[in-house]
């Protein structure tokens, strides 16, 4: 994996949680980033109960961004949601956050660029109405699910300086969120590349 990064930073840091979900992402996010060909620090924030993984994130030095996967628990067997824990440290980090899914967008995430569940949801039920109406064929076929999907939070950008006309075309750069559902405002397109600092 190559990191692509224009914000200047040279560390990065993992942040995820100890429950067997969320390290099953944190071991295929460190083989990929064992792959990678560039110069960056990497540091793991992975085995930390909240209180001590926010004062990290907190201490983190300005030549950072954070990539933020999951975290459903913690070492002292507290359980959260991950999404509510990305807000947690947006809320402390003096470097950008971004996410591991779309629904982070609205918590505190810059940007994340990975499968939508709701084009997931969308696809498989256009299938399921091939299958019920008899379409020859629908049950057995294998379909892969829909790629990844590019979105930005511009509050986000804002807040942490980030200019969007430096955005590469093709990513979806939404300016709100209402937290009581899923609904979104979008402000431009442009293909995201995690604020050009994503794995490749």
């Amino acid at each position: 994996m190559r990191l692509r990064c224009d914000l200047g930073s040279k560390r990065l840091a993992v942040v995820a949680g100890t429950s067997r979900y969320d390290q099953s992402w944190l071991a295929r996010t460190r083989e990929l980033l064992d792959r990678r060909d560039d110069d960056f620090a990497v540091t793991y924030l992975t085995d930390l109960p909240i209180g001590e993984l926010t004062e990290a994130v907190r201490a983190l030095p300005p030549d950072s961004v954070v990539l933020y996967l999951t975290m459903t628990a913690d070492p002292s067997g507290s359980r959260f949601v991950s999404r509510d824990v990305a807000q947690r440290i947006s809320d402390v980090s003096p470097v950008p956050v971004f996410g591991f899914l779309e629904s982070y967008i609205g918590y505190g995430v810059v940007a994340s660029h990975a499968p939508s569940f709701v084009n997931h949801g969308r696809a498989a039920g256009a299938l399921m109405l091939r299958v019920l109406k008899g379409e020859p064929g629908a049950a057995e076929r294998i379909e892969a699910g829909p790629g990844p999907r590019c979105v930005a939070d511009a509050r986000e950008l804002d807040r942490r300086g980030l200019n969007e006309a430096a955005l590469p075309a093709g990513c979806e750069v939404l300016s709100a969120r209402r937290r009581s559902g899923n609904s979104f405002t979008g402000r431009s397109s442009a293909r995201w590349r995690w604020s050009r600092c994503r794995p490749d």
